[in-house]
């Protein structure tokens, strides 16, 4: 009975602080501990910035702050994490939401802002030490009719923003994504850009398969139910990461199809695709590929 009575006061506690003072999360010192990291999401609108007050560092990418951060605090287990933050429905009544990581220094290792007021944001990291101890921060832009509730979602692994987790595609016989399937949002530069890129990289996407033929088409769709991406580029690399591929955009919104005619059946390799820097740029895109090539080569 003691400890069903000592939960519940703890629980109402935190409701009080949620409700009427600073979220018990409020400081870098108080930070609520991630225990699993495992795919781990929080309940619906768990967390809030309502009544919280400014401390330590605001993000690079963030727009202004800090102004109402809250905190919380795991310990890697593996060199990878991905930090999900949403709002929106029930998930959430924050607005111009932006998070940061840090290590136990300090030091900032990925930062996301929000594109819309309601938006989700995602940030990731590939190099965390396993062991040790790691910091988020979650504000949201300054002005209190902004803050409110949002969910945080945690694991130790990262998406298709880094080459280590490129997405397998097994399909290669005329083979589309749905529209818009993909996105750059949130990405960030991985690896090295296409030769024939006009900069980055930037946010690039990752993709890999295994040839089954000597050939291969690879189209990246972009406008209307394609995708919002604007200034695609993309590249075909070999597992030991030489370029046999590059195709960049001829307008903001220009499709974009590379080809070769040089894999090896039972090779992986791997696709690359990013846009010209600008973050409003970034967006979603569908992927196309088939194990043949056009009449771009005598062959076809």
């Amino acid at each position: 009975m003691t400890r069903v009575f000592i939960s519940i006061s703890v629980l109402l506690l935190i409701l009080y602080s949620n409700m009427y003072g600073q979220p018990f999360n409020d400081n870098k010192t108080n930070a609520f501990e991630i225990t699993d990291i495992n795919n781990w999401c929080s309940a619906d609108a768990a967390f809030t910035t309502m009544n919280a007050t400014a401390d330590e560092t605001a993000g690079s990418c963030w727009v202004n702050g800090p102004n109402h951060n809250v905190w919380f605090k795991f310990q890697a287990t593996t060199p990878y994490v991905t930090v999900k933050v949403k709002t929106g429905s029930s998930q959430g009544s924050a607005q111009y939401l932006m998070t940061a990581l840090w290590d136990n220094a300090g030091n900032e290792r990925a930062c996301a802002v929000y594109i819309s007021n309601t938006s989700d944001i995602t940030m990731s990291c590939e190099n965390i030490i396993p062991g040790e101890w790691y910091y988020i921060s979650v504000d949201n832009r300054a002005g209190t009719s902004y803050r409110g509730t949002f969910t945080l979602c945690v694991t130790d692994s990262v998406d298709y923003d880094y080459q280590l987790s490129a997405i397998e595609l097994s399909d290669l016989d005329n083979w589309c994504s749905g529209d818009g399937a993909y996105t750059t949002m949130w990405a960030t530069g991985d690896k090295q850009k296409g030769t024939c890129w006009v900069n980055g990289p930037n946010y690039n996407r990752w993709f890999k398969f295994q040839a089954t033929t000597s050939t291969i088409t690879i189209d990246v769709k972009t406008g209307g139910s394609q995708g919002s991406a604007q200034y695609l580029m993309a590249a075909l690399w070999d597992n030991a990461g030489y370029e046999l591929a590059c195709a960049v955009y001829t307008s903001n919104t220009s499709d974009l199809t590379l080809s070769s005619v040089d894999l090896i059946p039972g090779e992986w390799y791997y696709i690359a695709v990013d846009n010209r820097a600008g973050t409003s740029y970034r967006g979603s895109f569908t992927l196309c590929l088939d194990a043949t090539v056009d009449y771009d080569y005598k062959m076809a």
